[in-house]
């Protein structure tokens, strides 16, 4: 273990992969070995057996061979704190770099700093909250408090103390995201504070906090153990140390503290010129912020113009159209993460995404036009497929739970980082599709506890006056036909509706499940159709308003997909561990490969799949569905449908509606119910015309359905079915029927 630190540092070693020699049997000590020099080495939590993930052992200064073959981005710190730049530094920073990194900075500053009051109230809260960390210092200068850990490392745990997560976090408070936030916080109050003796008092307690931290192990060089994801607990680092950049130079900690900041966000891997178009999601979500903050830490200089250089042309790299199943961002509008067209991932990397063109735009810095473009074609593709901000059911990933929302913001930061051409300071089109997301219409569902209309903060209220004075004005609702042929997926708008139709193949998975969340979304792309409306036209448009809430759901029953009919307890996903690299996750492909969607020059398109369900569960069941979109009328067609199972029916769902109020519930006692045709209570029209070799539909009302939530929780509700019987181990099946939203 190298030395040559203040501090402590954790490592952990692997036998079988990290040490030398040979094991032999009856090994029973350890010798620990000190160096022949002045010092004194401290020993603390000395496990010299413990069970732990093997795949997240993190090589750093202090042991630069353990896990040296690993590849995964969160782990490569040290390997990547050598890398040296390809671009040459200038001899000298000139005034217009100069004024170029006094405009980052002033943006950047704006990004993670909004001015405000710092109260009485707030000062004792901080007081309170430092106070728990209990920081002293020593007659040497030593300094002692709580200690705190990186939240993974406390799996070398897992096995000998019950409830470890309880014991360590919440009950002790000793995990470093806390620890973070608490010093951004107290950041945000020095820079908000008028009176000299807050600031003074926000001072104390700040470099107290950083003394401590970087005791702690939180320095140049450490990676404390196991580092896997700290991306998430390191959020507030990074912007508490921007914010307190001029206390840290006072106090002679400044270069320190950015050389630190750029290790822990990996900043040296902007040196690397890229060879192939995009980057992982999560390192726009995670470390974008990270690495610009602990670059524009630097003074100004020659190595900090060269760093620039290169932050710049990997986020221009990193927006750019990736090519075959890689991330992030696709040319058709897609946004991958996990090999799939993935939104929910999707916002984080948006987030770091648009913030750093808009950063950079108007410099001599500023992304391509080919990058900002992708970007914004990302956006619009966005507000297309979500209505008005829920995500589709099937594009919710191993989260189906009607939570997951497009961000608003996201479009705004567009808008003001001018149009990809730099032609216009401001991207209207960019600032019209934003005010159309915080515009808020009369719903009704008023009395529906799921609705939450959006009520804007200060700062987005101001956003809105500022694009308003910039003669922006709220788009209509999108109308047309996106396809996605990265998404498998192809979307029809009219009016304020929206029509999904989500398949699966060999190259995209069906459905992402973990242990504990999706576990009963296997049917998610089986061809499903969902209808996003309103009741009233003009309405906001939700999940719930579109009839879907996860309260009661049949899992079984997802509208427009053909499917066996199974009891949730067989439709469970059986998650298993099937090597030992891979965590406990599941994403199952098909063997065919037709699957997707066309557009005729964005008005109208169809979709068509070849669905063959895995063999794991049921690879006898196989269809051959399409959907046809024109104008105002979806057609839906199948045929050739087949399975081996004489248990339980397949069927093809036509809806499955929650009722979610008195009115629904009123509808269903004397709904609208023709010779061949129904009207449900959300004004969409089903036609199912009698043809010969056509299967029948079936409605049933079921008004204590019983069910479990995406993640195991036992639910009821109030639904409506209309589905397509294809009867048992059907064999050449078909159905063929309309919808009018």
């Amino acid at each position: 273990m190298n030395l040559d630190f203040t501090g402590w540092r954790t490592v952990w070693v692997c036998y079988e992969r990290d040490m030398l020699g040979s094991p032999e049997t009856g090994m029973d000590e350890i010798s620990i070995i000190a160096p022949p020099v002045e010092g004194e080495i401290c020993i603390d939590h000395l496990l010299t057996a413990a069970k732990m993930d093997h795949r997240h052992h993190t090589a750093d200064n202090q042991v630069p061979f353990v896990n040296s073959a690993t590849t995964s981005h969160w782990l490569l710190l040290y390997p990547y704190s050598t890398i040296q730049p390809d671009i040459a530094p200038e001899q000298t920073v000139t005034p217009e770099q100069k004024k170029d990194i006094a405009l980052l900075e002033s943006r950047f500053r704006d990004q993670i700093y909004t001015p405000g009051e710092l109260t009485d109230s707030t000062m004792r809260q901080l007081r309170r909250l430092y106070e728990h960390y209990g920081i002293t210092y020593s007659d040497k200068g030593e300094v002692k408090g709580l200690p705190i850990f990186f939240q993974r490392s406390v799996e070398a745990y897992e096995r000998i103390i019950p409830d470890y997560n309880i014991d360590i976090f919440n009950r002790n408070g000793m995990e470093l995201k806390d620890y973070f936030n608490l010093m951004n916080r107290i950041a945000i109050a020095y820079n908000d504070a008028t009176r000299s003796e807050d600031r003074q008092e926000l001072k104390r307690m700040f470099l107290s906090m950083y003394d401590h931290m970087t005791d702690q192990g939180v320095n140049f060089g450490s990676c404390l153990g196991n580092f896997i994801h700290y991306g998430y607990s390191f959020r507030g680092y990074y912007p508490a140390c921007f914010l307190m950049k001029d206390v840290l130079r006072e106090a002679g900690k400044l270069n320190e503290a950015e050389k630190a900041m750029r290790w822990y966000a990996i900043a040296n891997e902007v040196f690397i010129k890229p060879t192939e178009n995009g980057m992982d999601m999560d390192a726009f979500n995670t470390v974008t912020t990270g690495r610009i903050a602990s670059i524009l830490m630097m003074e100004d200089s020659p190595e900090k113009v060269q760093y620039l250089k290169s932050f710049s042309r990997w986020i221009d790299n990193g927006c750019l159209p990736a090519d075959g199943l890689s991330g992030a961002f696709k040319s058709d509008g897609a946004a991958f993460h996990h090999r799939n067209h993935y939104p929910a991932y999707a916002i984080g990397g948006l987030n770091g995404a648009t913030k750093m063109i808009h950063l950079l735009s108007n410099t001599s810095f500023a992304v391509s036009e080919a990058a900002h473009s992708t970007i914004k074609n990302v956006l619009l593709a966005m507000r297309f497929y979500c209505n008005k901000a829920d995500f589709p059911l099937a594009m919710s990933g191993r989260h189906p739970d009607g939570k997951g929302a497009l961000v608003p913001m996201h479009y705004a930061t567009m808008a003001l980082a001018g149009t990809p051409d730099r032609s216009q300071p401001i991207d209207h089109e960019m600032g019209n599709a934003y005010l159309r997301l915080v515009s808020d219409h009369k719903t009704h569902r008023d009395d529906n506890p799921e609705y939450i209309p959006f009520v804007a903060s200060a700062h987005e209220q101001d956003m809105i006056e500022r694009l308003r004075a910039e003669h922006c004005i709220a788009e209509p609702d999108p109308a047309g036909n996106w396809n996605l042929g990265y998404g498998c997926a192809n979307v029809q708008r009219r009016k304020n509706w929206s029509a999904v139709a989500r398949g699966h193949s060999r190259y995209l998975w069906a459905a992402e499940h973990y242990r504990g969340e999706n576990l009963f979304g296997r049917y998610l792309a089986h061809g499903s159709l969902q209808i996003m409306t309103a009741r009233d036209t003009g309405a906001n448009v939700s999940a719930a308003t579109g009839g879907w809430t996860e309260a009661g759901f049949d899992w079984g029953r997802i509208p427009g997909a053909t499917a066996i009919h199974l009891p949730l307890d067989k439709l469970k996903a059986n998650v298993l561990n099937v090597d030992t690299y891979s965590g406990y996750e599941e994403m199952l492909f098909s063997d065919e490969t037709f699957a997707g969607g066309i557009s005729q020059e964005h008005n109208n398109g169809a979709f068509g799949m070849k669905l063959h369900e895995h063999d794991k569960y049921n690879g006898s069941h196989r269809a051959r569905k399409s959907y046809h979109f024109l104008d105002d009328k979806i057609i839906c067609l199948g045929s050739d449908i087949e399975n081996l199972n004489t248990d339980f029916n397949t069927e093809t769902t036509v809806f499955q509606l929650a009722l979610l109020d008195d009115r629904d519930t009123t509808y269903w006692n004397s709904p609208t119910i023709g010779e061949n045709y129904l009207l449900d209570h959300l004004n969409t029209g089903y036609y199912l015309p009698s043809l010969p070799g056509m299967d029948t539909a079936e409605f049933t009302h079921n008004p204590d359905q019983q069910s479990i939530s995406n993640e195991g929780v036992p639910t009821a509700g109030n639904w409506v079915s209309l589905t397509i019987n294809h009867g048992r181990a059907p064999k050449g099946r078909a159905y063929s029927y309309a919808i009018i939203p």
